[in-house]
C-alpha cells in the first residue's frame, strides 16, 4: 500500500481515489499526468516516466499534438500522444573537434578528463564554440585521441525514434500556471538519452582508482552497528515498492542483495526471500526475509548459494557501494536459474565515504548507463531495459520538503540471465 497522501499510480492499475477526478475550471480541463517517452538503443529497451501536475488538457501539447483525449479517457488508461523523431535529427554541424592542448578547465578550476562516451555540462567548454559560461545543456564527447577530443553537442533524444504516452493520474487542487504550453522540451530534459553508449563502442567510464569508495576504512567496520532508516522520501519507498511488485509471482525465489531491514516487497508470505547484506541485525528486522546471511561482496563477489537458486536477485538503493561489480554480476547470473529477472534499483541518495569515487561525477542517467555496462561486460544478461521516474510531490510531512517540493527520483536498470 502507498503511504497515506502518495499521489503514486501504480502502472498496472487502475486508479479510483474520488478525490482525484478532472477539475473543471470553467471551459478549462485540470488535471495531474504521468507522462511516458519510450526508445530503444543498441539492444536496450529505455522507459522515462515523469510526473507533471496541473495541466492544462485543452491547450496544453506535446509535439504540437492535444491532450484532451486524456479528458475522457478512464483514469490510469494510457493514451499515445506522439512518435516519431520528437526532438529532431542529429545535426552534424553540431559536431566539433578541439585540440587535446585546448581541452578547458571545469568549474572550481579542476580539469575535466576527457573520456569516451562521457556526457559533461557544456559550461566546460565557456568561450568555445560560443559557449556561455551558463550553459548546463549536455555535451558529449565522442571520442578521444592524443591529438583531438570529439565532441557532439545534439541533445541526448536527437535523432531518437520516440513514443509518448500519458495517463492522467488526478487533478490538482488550483488552476494550470499557464495554458498553451509545449511540454515536449520539460519532458525531454534532465537526462534522457544519457544512459546509451555510442552505438559500437563502449562508455570510457572506468579511471584510476574509479572504483574505490572514498573512505578506506573497511566496510566491516562502517557497517558494524546498524542503521535502521530509508534513503527515500514515503512517495519514493511507494514507487519502489510499485516497481518490485511487477516482477513478483507466487512460489517465486527471491534474493535480495545488499539487504537491510526493508526488501520493499509489500506483501509477505507468497515467496521466498533470502537476504545477504553487511549487518545482521538489520536484516533481522526485515519481514521479508525467510532467510539472512552476512557477506562482504566487496571481499568476496563469488555468493554463498547455488547454481540457479533464484528467479529473481534484487539490489535496491546499494549497487554504488560494489568494488567488483562486473564480477558480483557474473556470479549474480550463475545463481539465477535461466531466463531470471536481476533488477538494480538506486536514486539521489547514499552513503558518501562508502559510493565508489565515479558515482558521484556521473549525471543521475549516466549512471544507468554505467550500470549496463556492468550487466554487458559479465557478458552474461540480455533483454536490458532501463526505466526512470521523477516528478512526483514530496509528502507534505517529509523533512526535506522545504529543500525540495519533489519525491526522490527513482532509476531502475534490470537484464535477464542468458537461457
Amino acid at each position: 500500500m502507498a503511504p497515506a497522501g502518495a499521489v503514486f499510480l501504480p502502472a498496472t492499475a487502475e486508479f479510483r481515489r474520488p478525490d482525484l477526478a478532472i477539475h473543471m475550471n470553467g471551459n478549462t480541463t485540470i488535471a495531474d499526468v504521468e507522462f511516458e517517452i519510450a526508445w530503444s538503443n543498441d539492444q536496450v529497451s529505455c522507459r522515462e516516466r515523469r510526473f507533471v501536475s496541473s495541466i492544462d488538457l485543452a491547450l496544453d501539447r506535446v509535439a504540437g499534438n492535444s491532450l484532451m483525449a486524456l479528458a475522457t479517457a478512464s483514469s490510469g488508461h494510457s493514451v499515445l500522444i506522439a512518435e516519431g523523431v520528437l526532438c529532431g535529427s542529429r545535426d552534424p554541424d553540431l559536431c566539433f573537434s578541439l585540440p587535446r592542448t585546448e581541452w578547458p578547465l571545469a568549474v572550481g578550476g579542476h580539469r575535466t578528463e576527457a573520456r569516451r562516451g562521457r556526457w559533461l555540462p557544456r559550461l566546460v567548454l565557456a568561450g568555445h564554440l560560443g559557449i556561455a559560461a551558463g550553459d548546463r545543456e549536455p555535451l558529449r564527447i565522442v571520442a578521444v585521441t592524443a591529438a583531438t577530443v570529439d565532441i557532439d553537442l545534439n541533445p541526448p533524444l536527437a535523432g531518437r525514434q520516440l513514443t509518448v504516452s500519458a495517463r492522467r493520474v488526478g487533478s490538482a487542487a488550483g488552476t494550470a500556471s499557464a495554458g498553451g504550453r509545449e511540454l515536449l522540451s520539460l519532458l525531454v530534459s534532465g537526462g534522457p538519452g544519457m544512459q546509451a553508449s555510442i552505438v559500437g563502442s563502449d562508455t570510457d567510464f572506468i579511471g584510476a582508482g574509479a572504483l574505490a569508495p572514498a573512505d578506506a576504512e573497511p566496510d566491516a567496520a562502517f557497517y558494524r552497528e546498524p542503521r535502521f532508516v530509508d534513503h527515500l522520501d514515503a512517495v519514493a519507498l511507494a514507487a519502489l515498492q510499485e516497481l518490485h511488485g511487477r516482477f513478483l509471482a507466487p512460489g517465486i525465489a527471491i534474493l535480495d542483495l545488499m539487504a537491510s531491514c526493508n526488501s520493499h516487497l509489500g506483501a509477505t508470505g507468497e515467496f521466498t526471500v533470502c537476504g545477504l547484506g553487511m549487518n545482521a541485525a538489520e536484516m533481522a528486522r526485515n519481514p521479508h526475509l525467510t532467510e539472512h546471511r552476512v557477506h562482504d561482496l566487496n571481499e568476496q563477489p563469488r555468493l554463498p548459494y547455488p547454481d540457479a537458486s533464484f528467479d529473481l536477485v534484487l539490489c535496491a538503493l546499494s549497487v554504488e557501494y560494489l568494488t567488483r561489480p562486473v564480477e558480483v554480476f557474473a556470479d549474480i547470473a550463475r545463481v539465477l536459474k535461466p531466463g531470471g529477472t536481476f533488477l538494480v534499483t538506486f536514486s539521489e541518495r547514499w552513503f558518501p565515504p562508502k559510493a565508489i569515487r565515479v558515482w558521484s561525477e556521473l549525471h543521475p542517467f549516466e549512471r544507468m548507463g554505467l550500470v549496463l555496462d556492468y550487466l554487458r561486460h559479465s557478458g552474461v544478461f540480455e533483454e536490458l531495459h532501463t526505466e526512470s521516474l521523477r516528478g512526483l510531490p514530496r509528502p507534505r510531512d517529509d523533512k526535506y520538503i522545504r529543500m525540495t517540493r519533489l519525491s526522490d527520483p527513482i532509476y531502475a536498470v534490470w537484464g535477464k540471465s542468458r537461457r
